[in-house]
């Protein structure tokens, strides 16, 4: 089995007291959160960071965790091989909510609500993060 990481954010804005997480409708069909691969020498934070800029343009104001949440899955590449993936989650708070897509990558994209993105999220795995990441937001009392 083939192992694979990667790295990406949870964005999210707050607006008029309500918590809008940004997730991506993806060029492969599916709705998700940001992310991708390290290129060298870059940290995890950074490529999560770099690789929301480049998917969406948007940067981040405030990283709320040093430690990240983490997703797990396997999934058959196109070779048919078993891929073990792993991709470590910060929860970021955006400067802005302009968001300029990258379309080699993504078709689209919406700022939804948690229950709106709850039910956009394709996988059970993008649920769950973002339940535990909403979670951690209102026991940090920053949804208040």
């Amino acid at each position: 089995m083939i192992k694979d990481q990667s790295f990406g954010i949870v964005p999210f804005t707050i607006e008029n007291g309500v918590v809008k997480y940004l997730i991506i409708h993806q060029q492969k069909g599916h709705w998700a959160f940001p992310k991708g691969h390290a290129e060298k020498g870059e940290s995890s934070l950074q490529t999560a960071q770099r690789e929301l800029l480049e998917e969406t343009g948007l940067e981040i104001e405030k990283v709320f965790t040093d430690q990240p949440f983490i997703e797990r899955y396997i999934f058959l590449d196109p070779q048919g091989q078993k891929v073990n993936k792993k991709v470590l989650f910060f929860l970021g708070r955006v400067k802005n909510t302009e968001v300029k897509i990258q379309p080699a990558e993504l078709q689209n994209f919406a700022w939804a609500d948690y229950q709106q993105a709850l039910e956009m999220l394709t996988f059970n795995q993008a649920k769950h993060l973002l339940k535990q990441t909403h979670s951690f937001l209102q026991d940090q009392q920053i949804l208040d």
